[in-house]
């Protein structure tokens, strides 16, 4: 957005939202100024209509007592319930005393057996078919068959003190609820309704309403018992689904109900006149905050923009450009400040000029002496390998000579040091012209088309040999998808693998080595060699770790007195695999073993040159003896077959290194090195592989999700043994105690923390103990039966997880 409409929208905003905001607050002001107001209102009427209400029912007992106590009517009755009257002579009693009463319809009396003895209508009404004899001991209002209301009201008749009868009396009750048909005062849509709540809080209004008799009264007012008052306000919507405010009034001695409602919008009426005012005046505020907002962002831009158009200029390379400096205004300062910069700029800019044409000079011939430098270097080692290679090679000859010349066993011991010095010697030479023709870029590659199980075979081999001699296991393994062909430089790849597993043997006193190669295709053509070279040896101080590819760096300044070297390995296998375009790290934790992985990425030969094995056949193996060194029974390409734990194939490559210290429990063959696929040969002696088990541990989806960072392996793995043991307890708390829902969360929690590293179907079994906490159906005993199973395969899982982390 441009600095033009900020201003605009700024100038605007400061316009416009205080107007805004008071508005609204006047707005909700005068809403509950009137909701309050109407709110009242409904309580007065609701309190008028209660006061009418109780006149009218007042009079209208009085009027029935007095018909009841009349000296005819219980003189009558008396004679009646004494046999001594005629049915006749009670109604002509009666009938007198409604003389007291104009607006009574009918009255009936009974005996004091609930007979009706006599029933006679009002002045001015006629008889009604009797269609009920329902009796009630309360005030009750009804409609006869004609439609009209009428109200029924019960008295007992006595004479001396004695109950002789029961009087009735059907008054006509238009009157009555004349208080609650007539609207005038009440608004537009202001309504009272006569309601009765029956014992269920339900409520049914006592007459016809004013726009609807279809609709129920879904609102109920009285949440209390009944038989205390009550005058209660609630904002609900009524039988027309129309918002009201309402007002509640229960009459516990009629047990009757007032309600008096009125609707919102009628009562917001002003308020929303005043809104619609508003929003006019509004409107108008704001197009008039908007043409002065853009003549005034319109006078602040108008320098702006022509400052940014200097700078434009200048950024493009004119330093001629100068700002306008007219005016006293900032503007005009930030003018003469940019253009004495322009000035500053162009000075600088001269002797910058001046002197990077020196300091190139002076670059260039740095650069020719490096150059030459270097030049000379490479001359300067390679004549001193060959100078010190040729005395060195007359030395070992001439130890070789004597070894067979002299029989004396220290003369020996003297002359296998000067040999083993000497190797040394050689190797560390090898070394030094290796890291400087890396340094000094005369490393380079031969690329070819070759076999890669056959090229390695040999390392391999003599590895197999190194590491039983030191009484440790060693195993090699080729995934099933690895391809028969490659292309590239066997030749430094063996290189690169020799330093590793040489390393790995070198600081591994106990426990065993293993290499193992993958392969993860990008296309049919072309995909990533994986190369992973795992010890259980001394392992490396973290800190450490990111400096042991530099040269002539160790573990520690004891490594070359314990176990020789002298640091140059690894630099040399990081040039050689950088060199290839290649990657590669060690995960490593001190006393625990180290793994050192390398990546690199190698196209797929149609086929590469056989390389012969030599002096053995794989037709007719040739048996070891116990020899000091063991020798090699077979070798067969490994056929393909699925056996790996994610229902992924692997192509099993093993070569197994059993230690030398078999031989003292009388195993003649306990030296020996099978290399061959587990399909093709048996184990020797009582030695057998270890068989797959199924891993609970999803490795590939783990180094998925950390991009295959071992430190970020470490990370994720240390935090879910850490947090494993809290909840473990958690979990078994919650069954302790039998609380299904905190069982449920506890698993869930786990069952979260799975979800980065554990296969999927150890993940639907701690999701069906999820499922079963939650089931109230289901016995807890159940759920525990399958806790313990998954149990012993959280085990395994974190043993698992300490392996490929290095924890």
């Amino acid at each position: 957005m441009s600095l033009r409409k900020q201003l605009t929208l700024i100038l605007c905003g400061f316009a416009l939202l205080p107007l805004l905001f008071f508005g609204a607050v006047d707005y909700s002001m005068s809403v509950s100024h009137l909701k309050a107001t109407a709110m009242r209102e409904l309580k007065a009427i609701s309190d008028i209509q209660r006061e009418r209400l109780l006149n009218q029912i007042n009079q209208h007992k009085q009027r029935t007592l007095m018909i009841a106590q009349s000296p005819a009517l219980t003189q009558a009755a008396y004679a009646a319930w004494q046999g001594t009257a005629t049915t006749g002579e009670l109604g002509a009693a009666l009938d007198s005393a409604l003389a007291l009463a104009a607006d009574v319809k009918e009255a009936r009396i009974y005996g004091p057996k609930n007979t009706l003895l006599s029933r006679v209508a009002g002045t001015g009404y006629q008889l009604n078919i009797l269609t009920e004899d329902t009796r009630h001991s309360e005030l009750f209002l009804s409609y006869d068959n004609t439609g009209q209301p009428q109200l029924v009201d019960e008295v007992p008749v006595y004479h001396s003190g004695k109950f002789v009868g029961q009087l009735r009396l059907y008054s006509d009750a238009r009157q009555l609820l004349r208080i609650f048909t007539d609207y005038s005062g009440m608004g537009d849509t202001g309504e009272s309704i006569l309601i009765r709540p029956d014992e269920h809080l339900r409520v049914k209004a006592l007459h016809k309403r004013r726009y609807s008799d279809s609709g129920e009264l879904t609102y109920n007012p009285f949440h209390a018992p009944f038989n205390s008052a009550h005058n209660e306000a609630y904002d609900v919507f009524d039988y027309r689904s129309e918002a009201v405010l309402l007002v509640g009034q229960f009459l516990p001695e009629l047990k009757w109900g007032i309600i008096v409602k009125r609707d919102i919008s009628e009562i917001l009426g002003p308020a929303k006149a005043m809104l619609s005012r508003l929003n006019m005046f509004i409107m108008g505020i704001a197009a008039l905050g908007i043409i002065v907002a853009l003549r005034a962002a319109a006078i602040i831009h108008r320098p702006i923009a022509r400052l940014t158009q200097t700078a434009k200029d200048i950024q493009s390379g004119n330093l001629g450009e100068r700002a306008d400096v007219s005016g006293h205004n900032e503007m005009a300062v930030l003018g003469r400040a940019i253009n004495s910069m322009l000035d500053q700029l162009i000075s600088d800019n001269t002797q910058l000029e001046k002197a990077v044409a020196l300091r190139t000079g002076e670059a260039e011939a740095a650069r020719k002496r490096a150059e030459e430098n270097s030049r000379l270097q490479g001359e300067f080692l390679a004549n001193m390998s060959h100078e010190v290679r040729t005395p060195l090679n007359g030395i070992m000859g001439i130890a070789s000579i004597l070894r067979r010349s002299v029989a004396d066993n220290r003369t020996q011991e003297y002359l296998d040091i000067i040999e083993s010095s000497g190797q040394n010697l050689l190797v560390i030479i090898d070394d030094i012209l290796e890291l400087s023709r890396a340094n000094t870029g005369q490393l380079s590659l031969s690329e070819a088309d070759f076999a890669p199980r056959e090229v390695f075979r040999p390392l391999l081999k003599r590895s197999a040999q190194a590491a039983n001699t030191k009484g440790l296991a060693f195993k090699s393994e080729f995934s099933i998808d690895f391809p028969d062909a490659l292309h590239g430089d066997s030749a430094r790849l063996v290189q690169v693998l020799n330093q590793l597993v040489s390393n790995a043997i070198k600081f591994t006193q106990h426990g065993d080595v293993g290499v193992h190669f993958d392969w993860e295709a990008h296309s049919p053509c072309r995909g990533t060699l994986c190369l992973r070279v795992k010890d259980t040896g001394i392992g490396i101080n973290k800190t450490k770790q990111q400096h042991i590819f530099q040269p002539f760096v160790q573990v520690d300044g004891g490594s070359t007195r314990r176990y020789g070297g002298n640091g140059l390995g690894l630099s040399i296998a990081a040039h050689i695999v950088e060199l290839m375009n290649g990657h590669i790290e060690v995960v490593s934790h001190e006393n625990r073993g180290s793994t050192f992985i390398v990546s690199i990425e190698l196209p797929v030969a149609e086929s590469a040159p056989h390389i012969s094995s030599g002096k053995q056949s794989s037709q007719n193996p040739r048996k070891i003896g116990n020899s000091a060194h063991a020798d090699i029974l077979s070798f067969k390409h490994a056929n393909r077959h699925a056996h790996d734990h994610r229902n992924t194939n692997a192509e099993s490559l093993q070569l197994i290194a059993t230690p030398a210290k078999m031989h003292a429990r009388g195993n003649a063959a306990a030296q020996a090195i099978t290399l061959a696929a587990p399909e093709d040969s048996a184990p020797i002696g009582n030695q057998r592989p270890e068989e797959n088990k199924s891993m609970i541990l999803d490795e590939d989806r783990l180094r998925d999700i950390t991009r295959n960072k071992p430190a970020l392996i470490t990370s994720i793995s240390q935090l879910f043994i850490d947090e494993l043991p809290d909840m473990r307890q958690s979990i078994e708390s919650a069954y302790t105690q039998g609380e299904r829902d905190d069982l449920a969360q506890s698993v869930h929690r786990m069952k979260s923390a799975l979800g980065n590293f554990a296969t999927q179907d150890y993940y639907n079994e701690v999701n069906t103990l999820e499922t079963l906490a939650r089931d109230a159906n289901e016995p807890l005993y159940r759920w525990h039966d399958k806790w313990a199973k998954v149990t012993i395969k959280l085990l395994q899982l974190e043993t698992e997880l300490k392996d490929i982390a290095g924890l």
